[in-house]
């Protein structure tokens, strides 16, 4: 069942992810749709307020804020000369919001490095959605280029992940 454009499940995997990382309200604007969600710290009370309203018939085009980096407790992997939008080399981006790890288990090595060799469908990543672990799986054979984001950082869907350099380049 969908709601304005978002499934129910979609909406309540959103909510779960603002009440367990406290945050005081998430903004998901997305293909004309449009869901607010706001935590206890909005207005300093343990309920929360989620409204969603109808998709834009003429949505303007986004603006992309600066990234602000992470709090540099996890050295992030990318090497020196990688030029990402060299010819051959894609991106493979995050198919939802959640939190990126390298590896399958606390304490386990990254499941692949800079200079790694992956194929179609192997697991490249794993992404964490109201304790939903997904494996990431690559869409491309060739080798890992850069890894762009730290490992345990929050992601929204469509954020790029890694650059691969395609075997047929």
């Amino acid at each position: 069942m969908a709601i304005l454009g978002f499934e129910l499940e979609e909406i309540a995997r959103i909510v779960a992810l603002v009440e367990s990382r406290g945050l005081a309200e998430l903004v998901i604007e997305e293909e004309g749709r449009y869901l607010r969600v706001r935590g206890p710290l909005a207005e300093q009370t343990k309920s929360f307020a989620t409204s969603v309203t109808p998709p834009m018939i003429a949505a303007p085009a986004p603006v992309q804020a600066p990234a602000v980096p992470a709090a540099p407790t996890k050295r992030k992997e990318r090497r020196a000369d990688s030029n990402e939008e060299a010819p051959g080399r894609v991106r493979l981006t995050s198919p939802m919001v959640g939190v990126f790890y390298r590896s399958e288990k606390p304490g386990a090595p990254p499941l692949v490095n800079v200079g790694d060799r992956v194929e179609v469908g192997q697991t490249v990543g794993v992404l964490e959605a109201m304790k939903v672990f997904s494996e990431f799986k690559s869409e491309y054979a060739g080798v890992v280029v850069a890894i762009l984001v730290e490992d345990g950082q929050l992601v929204e869907a469509g954020t790029p992940l890694m650059v691969i350099q395609t075997d047929n380049s």
